[in-house]
């Protein structure tokens, strides 16, 4: 199955299951979770195993470097940017998370975790008991390029390709998306009168 079949089956499934909305990344993430990814002041880099059952552990997590406020500034620059994800969309796949960008602000930590397999990214916060899944692909190049920043010594992260999703694809999944969204409801509007 080719991954533009596999991205419309997973809208097809959000649509059904009504398990993400269109809204943009900034009210799919809320206020205050936003605001702790702007008022990020550094970044803490992991290599993940890619095993759901030890990445658990922070003491099976390989550390990286900790970025400055320039390169913290460029990653919540485009977690906050509409245009680096597939909004609405959600895929039947298990991700298996192979680094993770931790944002600190403050004493609030931010954790983005990626698969580059599938493009997914989970985010999750603590202290304010937040979860969220994100399709990544359209700004694919931008986090395989900083994982590569990261652990320059690492011949699997090395290997990702540096590749976004056109932005016409894009457009086109998350058109279809939500017209097979819109077609729910109409049929859902019908079913109840």
């Amino acid at each position: 199955m080719t991954r533009t079949a596999l991205f419309i089956l997973g809208a097809f499934f959000a649509v059904l299951c009504s398990a993400a909305e269109t809204d943009g990344v900034r009210a799919q993430l809320g206020a205050a979770l936003t605001k702790a990814i702007d008022d990020a002041q550094s970044v803490e880099t992991y290599r993940l195993t890619g095993d759901s059952k030890l990445d658990t552990d922070p003491v099976n997590w390989k550390k990286g470097p900790v970025w400055d406020a320039i390169q913290t500034k460029e990653i919540a620059q485009t977690l906050m940017s509409d245009a680096s994800f597939l909004l609405g969309i959600s895929k039947p796949c298990k991700p298996r998370f192979g680094v993770l960008f931790r944002l600190i602000s403050g004493e609030t930590k931010v954790d983005i975790r990626l698969c580059f397999e599938c493009s997914t990214m989970a985010l999750s916060c603590e202290t304010l008991n937040i979860r969220k899944t994100l399709h990544f692909e359209p700004s694919r190049s931008k986090w395989a390029h900083w994982a590569k920043q990261a652990f320059p010594d690492d011949a699997v992260i090395q290997g990702l390709k540096e590749k976004d999703m056109p932005r016409e694809e894009v457009q086109r999944i998350q058109d279809e998306t939500l017209k097979l969204r819109r077609e729910l409801e109409e049929q859902k509007t019908k079913e109840n009168k």
